[in-house]
């Protein structure tokens, strides 16, 4: 990109720099007084509005002087596509899927609030270091699904919950926001969150926020949950030990699913300040392949639609068991791990134990091998296992390596 104008060499105590579309050029070339020259290593980011580069000088101190600047540059995203077609990816997701769409790699980097993949509901993570001026590459996420969650696991591990949509005056308790505190109108308090047509949430543990009650808790909220938002069933109660401050209920064995969720009271006192509903959201689907189109967000709105991606069971590598489960932290055990749907090759196994690579030593169908590396610092547990070809791998159990 060219830059004319007047004064262009300023200072030069100052660095001069150009932003376009919120990405700032890779160099830049104050080549006279009236012309800079500005390069993108990934191309010159997309914009499908007319916008003037962002023009200025900085120091060492942070004193910055911006450049007035009357030119407009309109540089809309042509096309995006995906490189292959037809790509079939484990229940786990990590498969890579390349998209092509130039110049917009740095756009989708810095900016995936606005600008992002959705794949089946859930966005797909850039991968910076794969980025290039025709495209940038992304990994596929996990599908969650009623039948991935049966079979192979997927989102055994629970999480804080948003849906997003909210029921009543749900949004004000998932805003993080300790001083509002959302009380009943017209003696009654609704307060809850749908998880959308067709997906569903298993609930482990509901954290919620009370104030001050002068008459206290007891008997006068509950919480519940609904198949249609109509007929509702009451999961818990707050009782004599419900206090000010956070109080939670947990359900270690059957766990409620519904796709509504909601406080609810028909009492006056009855007010809530904050919430958190912690579980697996997972799509209603039993189906042991489920497809669906990629749909590319650019800047906030929807885009283009990508190749279907297609989530399949037989290719999800499944771990059942893990032998031992603890080692030396100077290395070199051997860990034996067994499942289903792995590779009788070997070098299309990759593992980290706690962040470490376990050289893979030997595979088959059912069982692979790898030795250990030094772990010299305290570590997070981890287990990551991916095989080229079909995706990230599945844990049957919680399995952590000692």
């Amino acid at each position: 990109m060219e830059i004319h104008g007047l004064n262009l060499d300023f200072d030069p105590s100052f660095n001069p720099m150009i932003a376009f579309a919120g990405v700032n050029a890779s160099s830049l070339v104050v080549s006279s007084r009236s012309l800079m020259k500005a390069k993108w290593t990934n191309g010159v980011p997309p914009s499908s509005s007319s916008t003037p580069p962002s023009v200025y000088f900085f120091d060492s101190t942070g004193v910055v002087h911006h450049a007035f600047n009357q030119a407009q540059v309109k540089r809309p995203l042509e096309t995006v596509s995906s490189s292959e077609a037809g790509q079939e990816c484990s229940f786990a997701g990590g498969c890579l899927l390349e998209v092509k769409a130039k110049g917009a790699a740095d756009l989708f980097n810095l900016d995936p609030e606005s600008n992002f993949i959705s794949v089946c509901g859930s966005r797909c993570e850039i991968e910076a270091d794969r980025a290039s001026s025709d495209g940038f590459t992304c990994k596929i996420p996990k599908m969650i699904s009623q039948f991935s969650y049966d079979v192979h696991r997927v989102g055994k591990v629970p999480t804080d919950l948003d849906s997003g949509m909210y029921l009543g005056s749900g949004e004000q308790l998932w805003d993080e926001d300790l001083m509002t505190v959302v009380e009943g109108e017209e003696d009654e308090l609704i307060a809850g969150m749908d998880f959308g047509e067709g997906a569903l949430a298993i609930i482990s543990e509901v954290k919620y926020l009370l104030s001050e009650a002068e008459d206290g808790y007891a008997g006068i909220l509950k919480f519940q949950g609904s198949k249609d938002n109509d007929a509702w069933e009451d999961l818990f109660t707050t009782d004599d030990n419900a206090h000010e401050g956070w109080n939670s209920f947990t359900w270690q064995h059957t766990q409620p699913k519904f796709r509504f969720f909601r406080f609810y009271s028909m009492f006056p006192t009855a007010s809530v300040t904050e919430a958190a509903l912690v579980g697996t959201k997972l799509w209603e689907n039993a189906d042991s392949e489920i497809g669906c189109e990629p749909l590319v967000y650019f800047e906030g709105e929807p885009f283009a639609y990508l190749e279907e991606v297609t989530y399949v069971s037989d290719l999800t590598p499944t771990i059942k068991a893990m032998s031992p489960t603890y080692g030396s932290v100077k290395g070199e055990t051997t860990v034996t791990f067994s499942g289903e749907n792995l590779p009788e090759d070997q070098s299309l196994i990759t593992t980290e134990i706690d962040g470490v690579e376990c050289l893979v030593q030997s595979s088959n169908e059912t069982t692979f091998s790898c030795v250990t590396g030094p772990r010299p610092d305290l570590v997070s547990p981890s287990l990551q296992i991916f095989v080229q070809g079909q995706g990230s791998a599945s844990l049957l159990e919680d399995l952590n390596f000692q």
